[in-house]
């Protein structure tokens, strides 16, 4: 190949990228100003529109050692069946379901501990690995826009307080998927009822989300 080949192919390989960059930042631009939420009631939304997966190699892709620390600090650790609003948990707060995926990956006898026989540690961290690889899919499937680890780490707590549907059902996450990280950050201060009531020790739990989400707080 002469010099005049190689200056060729140079210049070829050079406007591919460039076409090839120009592609990606034309599809970001799509997703960030087409609604990708529709409201359907006041506080409830749901998908309209295809998602795009441009940034998810930009996202953080899972909940950081600070953030799982946190996450375990507010939800206490259970080695028998404990109740949370008339709901069975154990481990890290974790919510007890019929034929319990998490509980059978761990290798946990579920009569067993429905009878009142404890779990080991190992076996709670291994309860707590389900519970926040489903949380992580979650954050991942719903979330269209960049988030910093410690927003990432805000929204896992907050999922694993008031669970997957509830976070997918909400204004939050509208708010967040139009870009409007402020109004979702106020959101969090919603979620602060138990049984109808307000909770001071979930308004608690909100606040210190929310200062995460702001990056003033653990991660």
């Amino acid at each position: 190949m002469d010099d005049e080949d190689l200056v060729a192919l140079l210049f070829m390989l050079a406007g591919g990228f460039f076409l090839y960059r120009l592609l990606q930042q034309s599809r970001f631009a799509t997703a960030s100003s087409s609604p990708v939420f529709a409201p359907q009631a006041p506080g409830t939304w749901i998908p309209s529109a295809p998602i795009d997966r441009t940034l998810d190699l930009l996202m953080p892709q899972t909940v950081s050692p600070a953030g799982q620390a946190f996450i375990k600090q507010q939800e206490g650790f259970d080695v028998t069946v404990g109740r949370d609003a008339g709901n069975p948990v154990i481990g890290w707060g974790h919510d007890i379901v019929p034929s319990d995926p998490a509980l059978i990956a761990a290798g946990v006898d579920q009569a067993s501990v429905m009878a009142g026989n404890p779990i080991n540690q190992q076996q709670g961290q291994e309860i707590f690995d389900y519970d926040l690889a489903g949380i992580t899919t979650t954050i991942g499937n719903e979330v269209i826009v960049p988030l910093t680890q410690s927003q990432f780490d805000a929204l896992a707590d907050l999922i694993f307080d008031i669970g997957k549907n509830a976070f997918r059902r909400s204004t939050l996450l509208a708010d967040l998927n139009d870009g409007d990280y402020a109004a979702a950050s106020e959101q969090f201060a919603v979620w602060n009822k138990s049984k109808g009531k307000v909770s001071q020790v979930l308004a608690n739990r909100r606040a210190l989300e929310t200062q995460m989400f702001s990056g003033q707080g653990t991660s």
